[in-house]
């Protein structure tokens, strides 16, 4: 067995989902029941695997599956997307070819091209995106100008020379992961790293969104959530009545699309029918089913019933790429020669840390506009019940891309940090 030095992979996300209306203002619930202003004919068709992103969200598709076993799973596929695809860059041989094929051959295309786009900021919330590399000061002049080019233009990494082993650069890094996740992730270490790490890659997503409907922290109370022994919990439930969202019907599964305001992303969610388990219904999806959804979801009044949660979650990624068919990359055989020139690095960690807060938090004003407004209206209309009180999926998708910036199964709402 020969002795090689590592690279360590560590992947930081977070979610802050459904803040209030800027400015205060909020639209009344029964203001949602107006016409949209067109109909799902005229909504473009949608296939992921077909789109620029194809592989991309093929991956995503792989990835969560090979890793929902765990209670309440939360996943960035285009943050591990994204990490796994600045150490392709110099990998060699066999190694390369088996990341290509779970990767796709356009990865750097399609990395640079999100890292270029789809972050934005703005008043009413915000996707931010950061990389950064540290290599050990022992591979001074050993590391590839051209691969380091490439992490700079392509993935705009930030790059750091130094000693990986110490407690001075665990809290550089940790600082560097709560300044790129709007404080809210503050640690990724919890010791320096190991002595034979000669490299460690992070990327750093952060999601915030501010519901186009937000909720009413009146309308909040106790209700029952159905765990899939049959056992329930007692949780905080959100509620909204007669309020305008996309529907989609479907044989397995019932969803509706939440959009984030002023923002291409929206909150998808997938019930599955009664009887169903939602991971044998995600067993069954593919990422055509998330096209379908979107372009024939239908605007119906809604009575919404949801939880809500905050869920904090690591996980080492390394067995579900495996199961994908990365395998040579986490082993002594790995060639990541087109880092250094030699083949003594491989991978021995792909760690993803994710926070996931859904809720109604908003301006007192918002909250009790909308309240007043709700207490006023008259309802002619027939509601659609969607009643979020067993697990269900849950996604962050761009809406024109398909692309999935996080996915989710909520089993257990109590079962948060």
């Amino acid at each position: 067995m020969k002795k090689g030095f590592l690279i360590t992979l560590m992947l930081v996300c977070m979610v802050l989902s459904a803040c209030s209306a800027k400015s205060g203002k909020v639209a009344a619930e029964d203001e949602s029941l107006d016409d949209p202003g067109y109909s799902s004919s005229e909504v473009t068709r949608h296939d992921p695997l077909l789109s620029e992103y194809g592989d991309l969200n093929e991956f995503c598709y792989q990835v969560f599956a090979n890793g929902m076993d765990e209670t309440n799973p939360v996943l960035s596929p285009v943050s591990a997307y994204i990490a796994l695809a600045m150490v392709t860059d110099g990998a060699r041989e066999e190694t390369r070819t088996e990341l290509l094929k779970v990767l796709g051959e356009n990865y750097n295309s399609i990395s640079g091209d999100v890292i270029a786009t789809f972050p934005d900021k703005q008043e009413t919330g915000q996707l931010l995106m950061a990389n950064s590399v540290w290599f050990d000061k022992s591979t001074s002049g050993k590391i590839s100008d051209e691969y380091v080019s490439g992490l700079e233009q392509i993935y705009e990494a930030q790059i750091y020379a130094r000693d990986l082993a110490t407690e001075d650069t665990q809290k550089e890094v940790n600082k560097w992961v709560s300044r790129n996740t709007n404080e809210m992730i503050n640690e990724i270490l919890e010791k320096p790293f190991p002595d034979d790490v000669r490299m460690a890659l992070f990327n750093a997503v952060y999601f915030e969104g501010r519901w186009e409907k937000p909720f009413s922290e009146r309308r909040t109370q106790k209700g029952a959530f159905t765990l899939e022994d049959g056992t329930s919990v007692e949780t905080d439930m959100m509620k909204q009545q007669m309020v305008r969202y996309r529907y989609y019907d479907g044989e397995y599964f019932e969803g509706i699309i939440m959009p984030y305001e002023d923002s291409s992303y929206s909150f998808i969610v997938m019930l599955p029918k009664e009887g169903e388990k939602v991971r044998d219904m995600y067993e069954a999806f593919d990422m055509q089913m998330l096209g379908r959804v979107i372009d024939y979801a239908e605007y119906e009044s809604i009575n919404l019933q949801m939880p809500k949660f905050e869920i904090s979650s690591e996980k080492d990624l390394i067995e579900d790429l495996q199961s994908m068919g990365v395998m040579l990359a986490f082993s002594d055989e790995a060639d990541f020669s087109g880092i250094t020139g030699n083949t003594g690095l491989q991978i021995s960690q792909v760690t993803q840390k994710a926070v996931f807060a859904v809720d109604e938090e908003g301006t007192k004003a918002a909250a009790v506009t909308e309240a007043a407004a709700a207490e006023t209206a008259v309802f002619d209309e027939e509601a659609v019940e969607f009643d979020l009180n067993r697990p269900f999926l849950y996604m962050i998708v761009e809406k024109n891309s398909c692309v999935t910036l996080f996915i989710g199964i909520m089993d257990d709402p109590t079962a948060g940090f």
